[in-house]
């Protein structure tokens, strides 16, 4: 696609996105104006997330940090701060910290109260506050805290509180629909079921937006129950947000709309695939820890909703992603093309692999809490672990100009083709992959065999570079003259930052932090550890961390390196101490 088309897309988005944030702000100014003080329905609604003490301590105590960026310090509350992002704004405007200010201490949770009463008296502002998904994020918060912001509230700021939640129900149901397409709208109308079941007197509300949830649900969730955005933390996100309605909507007694019900039967089966065994998510295309938390409580959420369809279906391949699972290993393969994303990633054949509850090797996690450079830079080929051909990503990112600024900087030449093969026999599960990330540039079509033991203590794997037909053949020559004869190629693992490596006897020995050991030996290239790292995207933190990487070579048109990791010593078993040794 040509850069003027580009521009002329981002145009048109940033129009679109001035003319919404128009409409968001007159509707929220006129909800307020009509507002009246909220009477609570007498029940308490649980929260969205389960909150985390150390999180609101964090908050509280040391720094509003979001998205890896805090105010100046001296500032009374982070409202009357100077926001370092529009993107660290939005994410303290949806008030999703309450969840976590719930669970914390008594001093870090009347710390926390006082910034909703502070954004109360300012009257909320910023560039997206207003908008629907915000607003119904906060709406949904503030419904969930109301009985504990009410505790030890004076007169004047309960009043306020109230009147803000009614406006906040009026404003989301007018403007839901203007929500960003997909997620947004999700998150919109279920905000407003929250708020609405919180408000005595909302139940024309209430199931305003469980029809909405229904629609919305609809369009967002495929047949095979996932996601455009192929980004687990996307998934996860939906389906938590779905078994809370379902949640509400039981408790309140009212039916789940069929739609919801549908979709949340198709997602539920397709998370569980891109859950490995410490309960988190594969990190491809912007998955992150920070959305680890909510997978386990989703999927129980789901198990307890209404049924609609079939459910409780164990998923070899979901959302583009392949799974295997054998013993306690679990790996899971990117299968499909790089979505059209601002933060999808160049993984086409990258996987993740665990055993139990420890990882073992994996991607280096989401960039974009961690500037430009990381942004960037957590989505080439190299950020993950995959096959990476003369130092270039196998999809190619595009200019960082005006159009990235407003819609994303996406992938300009991503895969034509990612293909997968499964199969099964007496030795174990067998999967072969190939991509033509690399065939315009290098001539080079890019395979992957792997095979785990029923077992699971057996991981095998081949990767290979070969030329289809005369043209790619012409380019690899090409390639390979200026590579200097010989066409290199990378095959990494990176490590999980928990696991330590070392070089012993030709191989590496990958220690988890059980004890338990793997050896990892490679044919066909040179075996090396490199410097590493992991993105936290919830606390912005970079952790060192350690790669395997194997260098081949294609040569005559063609390249392999097998590779194999075995595991040698078992974790060990845990002991028992003596009384005595207890005493």
């Amino acid at each position: 696609m040509s850069q003027a088309v580009e521009v002329f897309r981002a145009l048109g988005a940033l129009a679109g996105r001035r003319l919404r944030r128009w409409g968001d702000r007159w509707s929220a100014w006129m909800a307020a104006r009509r507002a009246r003080p909220a009477a609570p329905t007498g029940g308490a609604l649980d929260p969205l997330e389960t909150g985390d003490p150390e999180r609101a301590r964090l908050l509280a105590r040391e720094a509003a940090l979001f998205r890896g960026a805090a105010p100046a310090a001296g500032a009374v509350s982070p409202f009357s701060a100077r926001a370092p992002s529009p993107e660290w704004s939005r994410e303290l405007a949806d008030f999703g910290w309450l969840d976590d200010a719930l669970a914390g201490v008594r001093r870090d949770r009347a710390s926390l109260r006082g910034w909703v009463y502070d954004w109360l008296k300012r009257g909320g502002g910023g560039a997206d506050v207003w908008r629907a998904d915000v607003a119904g994020r906060r709406l949904g918060a503030l419904a969930c805290a109301w009985p504990a912001l009410r505790a030890g509230a004076t007169p004047e700021q309960a009043r306020r509180l109230a009147l803000s939640l009614d406006a906040h129900v009026a404003h989301v149901a007018r403007r839901m629909r203007a929500a960003p397409h997909g997620l947004g709208r999700l998150e919109a109308a279920a905000g407003l079921v929250a708020g609405a079941a919180a408000i005595d007197g909302r139940d024309r509300e209430l199931r305003a937006g469980l029809r909405a949830l229904g629609a919305a649900a609809e369009a967002l969730i495929d047949g095979d129950g996932g996601l455009e955005t192929r980004n687990p933390a996307d998934l996860a996100r939906a389906v938590a947000l779905l078994g809370w309605v379902a949640e509400i909507a039981g408790r309140r007694g009212e039916a789940f709309e069929p739609h919801a019900a549908g979709a949340l039967a198709r997602a539920a089966p397709a998370l569980r695939a891109v859950v490995l065994g410490d309960g988190g998510l594969a990190r491809f295309h912007g998955a992150g820890p920070a959305a680890d938390a909510l997978a386990d409580p989703a999927l129980a959420r789901a198990a307890a909703a209404p049924a609609h369809g079939a459910r409780g279906l164990r998923r070899d391949a979901a959302m583009g992603f392949a799974r295997l699972s054998a013993g306690r290993a679990a790996l899971i393969v990117d299968a499909g093309p790089p979505p059209p994303t601002g933060v999808a990633g160049a993984s086409a054949l990258a996987l993740e692999f665990a055993v139990g509850r420890e990882r073992v090797f994996g991607a280096i996690g989401p960039g974009a809490a961690f500037g430009a450079a990381w942004a960037a830079a957590a989505r080439a080929t190299a950020a993950h672990s995959a096959v990476e051909v003369a130092d270039v990503s196998s999809s190619r990112l595009g200019p960082a100009g005006f159009a990235a600024r407003v819609r994303g900087r996406r992938f300009r030449a991503p895969p034509p083709t990612v293909s997968v093969e499964r199969a099964r026999d007496e030795i174990g599960q067998w999967l072969r992959g190939e991509h033509d990330g690399y065939l315009a540039r290098f001539g080079a079509v890019v395979s992957r065999r792997l095979l785990l033991a029923h077992d699971g203590r057996d991981l095998r794997g081949e990767d290979t570079l070969s030329c289809p037909d005369a043209a790619a053949r012409r380019r690899f020559d090409a390639a390979a003259r200026r590579a200097g004869g010989a066409l290199p190629f990378l095959v990494r693992f990176h490590l999980a930052p928990e696991v330590s490596a070392r070089l012993e006897g030709g191989a590496v020995v990958v220690v988890a932090p059980s004890g338990a050991e793997w050896r990892l030996r490679a044919a066909g290239a040179g075996l090396r550890l490199e410097e590493s790292a992991s993105l936290d995207d919830r606390t912005a933190r970079r952790r060192e961390s350690t790669q395997i990487v194997l260098a081949g070579a294609a040569r005559d048109y063609w390249g392999r390196v097998a590779w194999a990791l075995e595991q040698t010593a078992p974790e060990p078993a845990r002991r028992r101490r003596p009384a005595a040794a207890q005493a």
